[in-house]
């Protein structure tokens, strides 16, 4: 752990070196003034509003930093949206999932994988081979932050806490930075704007870089949370806190359409109303009133079910239906949730229901319904859809093709991705490229 105290004394411009100032000291800002800051004839100036660097990393997972996801490049780009994957490829390419992995290995840290409740460390050459959720072995975001720290410091760097940057002007010869430290005025000759996203807030992700990149010609797709919770009707969710459904799939329907948005994994059922990674994930293309099917079966067991119920209530049509329904697996909240919507009751004899109450009940176990009243919001989302324009962007620097000399890394880009450490990595490739890039060399700290 550091005492970072800022160093806001010190202001001149070094014109025997590139100024580079970094704004923002979450995953990306941190990898983007490490890489930049190994380039000897580079000067960098880390800006952060809070008083301490990495506050949105540290409470990561809890704290305890899932850094990224195992698999091969193919199999973690379809973790992002489809306008992502295309934009990122270039930068989990350079940056890649063994590279950063071995850059914190070689800095001290070890990782483990997590996989169907096991855990077991990792070997980096293996990483982009193996199936699972990576951590620090020990230390947790603590530690990523504390290493990501120590080497921009050791290179002289320049960490400014408690300073906020207020204005961003270009200039004939670069910028000119303006903070909240006595409303003072520096130059550089390039940006790194690494802000985040606007979720979370109370960390110092407030949609900053938003305004910073508009006023300077940038486009900002409109921000939603992403990685968020749902509410729904209390009727709809009563007695079901704790339940799980596991390995489902999740699709949205608006306004009577399926929208082209599908994810797979778990559901947890809260007090309020669902999470669990399949909804988080799929949650950034949600609104209020859209509709949210779980889809617990294929079509195949489904029909298989619907004749397996109407055979036996023909053959055997005194067996109730507890039987039937139990032989779902299905946690038995959802089965009498189901049963109540439709009337039914599990004492009822399967030769009493007919064909067109079963095939409603198998309609609604295959597919669980449940309406957004709302999302639990920026206050608690891990993360930001939305944000400046990718196709205004250098894909292979971060770059602005704009404005040149002004980089973005990080989730203040329109860059998201789903639970499993997606978005950390996202932010520390792309920190990567936009600091190397802005350094003027290919740096291999």
């Amino acid at each position: 752990m550091y005492a970072f105290t800022g160093v806001s004394a010190i202001v001149d411009r070094d014109d025997m070196k590139k100024n580079i100032a970094i704004i923002g000291a979450g995953p990306a800002g941190l990898m983007a003034a490490v890489v930049a800051g190994h380039e000897p004839d580079v000067r960098v100036v880390l800006y952060e509003k809070n008083p301490q660097p990495g506050a949105k990393l540290l409470i990561s997972g809890s704290g305890q930093c899932n850094i990224a996801s195992a698999g091969s490049l193919p199999e973690r780009l379809r973790h992002y949206p489809d306008h992502v994957r295309d934009f990122l490829r270039p930068s989990l390419k350079a940056a890649s999932l063994s590279r950063i992995l071995d850059w914190f290995v070689s800095h001290g840290v070890r990782f483990e994988l997590r996989h169907a409740g096991r855990r077991q460390p990792l070997s980096v050459h293996r990483a982009e081979q193996g199936e699972g959720k990576i951590f620090p072995l020990a230390g947790g975001a603590a530690l990523i932050r504390d290493v990501l720290v120590r080497e921009f410091l050791e290179h002289k760097g320049e960490f400014h806490g408690q300073e906020g940057v207020q204005k961003i002007e270009k200039t004939g010869y670069g910028f000119v930075i303006t903070t909240n430290s006595h409303n003072s005025s520096r130059e550089y000759d390039a940006v790194i704007c690494a802000t985040g996203g606007y979720t979370w807030p109370k960390t110092g992700s407030t949609g900053d870089g938003y305004r910073f990149a508009r006023e300077l010609g940038h486009t900002i797709v409109p921000s939603v949370p992403a990685l968020t919770a749902i509410i729904c009707p209390e009727e709809e969710i009563r007695g079901m806190s704790g339940v799980a459904l596991r390995d489902v799939r999740v699709r949205i329907e608006r306004a009577g359409m399926l929208l082209d948005v599908e994810r797979a994994g778990d559901v947890l059922f809260t007090h309020r109303g669902l999470s669990g990674p399949a909804i988080l994930d799929a949650s950034y293309a949600m609104q209020r009133g859209d509709h949210v099917l779980i889809r617990c079966f294929d079509d195949a067991r489904a029909a298989a079910l619907e004749d397996g119920i109407l055979e036996q209530a023909e053959r055997e049509g005194s067996l109730r239906l507890a039987r039937i329904i139990e032989s779902t697996g299905l946690p038995k909240a959802v089965q009498d949730l189901c049963l109540e919507r439709l009337g039914l009751d599990r004492a009822d004899r399967l030769a009493t229901l007919g064909k067109k109450r079963i095939s409603a009940l198998v309609v609604m176990l295959k597919n669980l319904r449940y309406r957004v009243v709302d999302l639990v919001g920026r206050d608690q989302a891990m993360c930001t859809a939305g944000g400046v324009a990718l196709g205004e962007i250098d894909s292979t620097t971060m770059e602005s093709k704009i404005v040149p000399g002004l980089f973005f890394c990080g989730e203040v880009m329109d860059i998201h991705g789903d639970c499993g450490g997606y978005n950390i990595h996202a932010a520390l490739a792309t920190g990567w490229v936009a600091g190397s890039n802005a350094a003027g060399s290919v740096v291999r700290p």
